[in-house]
């Protein structure tokens, strides 16, 4: 940790703060003042030592002391660098999403690195991956206004247009179900927008949403119109368990409801409504607990037999909604101000009430720490973005979760 101020002193020591009190499970195993303006500290943390900012306290010989309030985090959480957002990651840990400075899409891993996907031009506002298998094979988001897949082909990524309706003014690719046994992709979740020319594809633009899936077929994919009420055509499909169970919403006279769709066994699928002014955000591998929000409220549903419970709200943790669960049941919130001030992910685990909530450090900003996307199936990873003073904007960021 590099420690700049005036003044500092050979001999000076260091120790890290809360209420002008050490942490005793940071310890500070050497301090080198490289001179009069730097110290360069080696510090330990243990496992269990709390997240969040501290103090930095220097003391001089004659116990001369100088502490500057909040200015280190200790966090889970590890940037990306040259990137804007991670919106998916798989068990392996490798995490897709937005990079700067146009929003093209990346793929990263802690061996590899970033690798930049190939992109059209066209609206690039919402380019990038979206989703990946549990193989690490396959990339689902979007390319200019098309919904699209990356294969992975030896060191390259080779993309290809997803079949849709060529009358649709856009298509997204938003999630990814993956065979248990493979890893790799058999169901696609997204959209095709109809009736605006043009209209960048962004995640706010429901008014024209119709909710599509794409299934595995052969080398591959086959486009399936998902199911609506009668009388209704608008909906998202954000959501896809390994089962193949697809989730999300559809818009019942202009409002949400929460929706998940069951493959037949004969090439269609039955639609399953929620409650009113809801939306599914996460499921898991099996299909059969699914968690999102009702009256912007945190919720999961269960499913026994051949129905789903009506939702059962949790304690809210200071978010309004929610971008994942694992297969333990865990689920992400997002967003998320636990302490009605800075943004940060939180998660719920089982039995979900007040004393079950954890929060994650941030990453640097004081207001915006993080804004998570995604948990792997296992819950070791959370994916989402960050506010790093210094760099441009958002910082794709990951944290090491369970």
């Amino acid at each position: 940790v590099s420690i700049s101020g005036t003044n500092f002193a050979t001999g000076a020591t260091v120790r890290f703060e809360r209420n002008g009190v050490a942490e005793p499970k940071v310890q500070v195993a050497s301090a080198q003042v490289t001179n009069g303006s730097t110290i360069v500290a080696t510090i330990s943390a243990g496992a269990d030592v709390p997240v969040g900012f501290y103090d930095v306290a220097v003391t001089n010989s004659g116990n001369l002391k100088g502490t500057g309030q909040g200015l280190f985090e200790l966090t889970e959480g590890t940037s990306i660098a040259q990137t804007r957002y991670a919106l998916a990651v798989n068990e392996a840990g490798t995490v897709v999403g937005e990079y700067e400075p146009e929003h093209f899409g990346f793929v990263w891993t802690k061996a590899g690195g970033k690798t930049n996907l190939s992109t059209e031009l066209g609206n690039i506002d919402t380019n990038g991956g979206r989703a990946i298998d549990e193989a690490g094979t396959t990339i689902a988001g979007v390319s200019g206004n098309h919904a699209v897949v990356w294969a992975s082909q030896g060191a390259n990524w080779v993309r290809s247009a997803l079949p849709v309706d060529p009358t649709a003014s856009y298509a997204l690719a938003w999630a990814v179900g993956s065979d248990p046994a493979t890893g790799r992709a058999t169901v696609i979740g997204g959209a095709e927008g109809y009736g605006r020319d043009g209209v960048t594809p962004d995640e706010d633009a429901e008014s024209i949403r119709r909710p599509r899936a794409w299934v595995a077929a052969g080398a591959g994919w086959q486009r399936a119109i998902l199911p609506t009420p009668v009388g209704e055509l608008l909906g998202m499909a954000r959501v896809v368990s390994a089962s193949g169970r697809v989730a999300g919403y559809v818009r019942v006279s202009g409002s949400r409801r929460g929706a998940i769709w069951t493959p037949n066994g004969v090439g269609g699928w039955a639609l399953t409504m929620l409650e009113g002014n809801s939306m599914v955000g996460g499921i898991n591998s099996a299909g059969d607990f699914a968690a999102g929000t009702v009256n912007d409220q945190p919720a999961y549903w269960k499913r026994t037999g051949a129905t789903w419970t009506v939702a059962t709200l949790i304690p809210s943790g200071g978010c309004s909604g929610i971008a994942g669960v694992d297969d333990s049941g865990r689920i992400l919130g997002n967003p998320c101000r636990p302490g009605g001030f800075r943004w940060v992910p939180v998660v719920w685990v089982p039995p979900y009430d007040a004393a079950s909530i954890r929060s994650f450090g941030g990453i640097g900003d004081p207001f915006m720490g993080g804004h998570p996307r995604a948990i792997s199936i296992r819950g070791t990873w959370v994916a989402g973005g960050a506010f790093v003073p210094g760099i441009f904007g958002f910082v794709g960021t990951y944290w090491r979760a369970f």
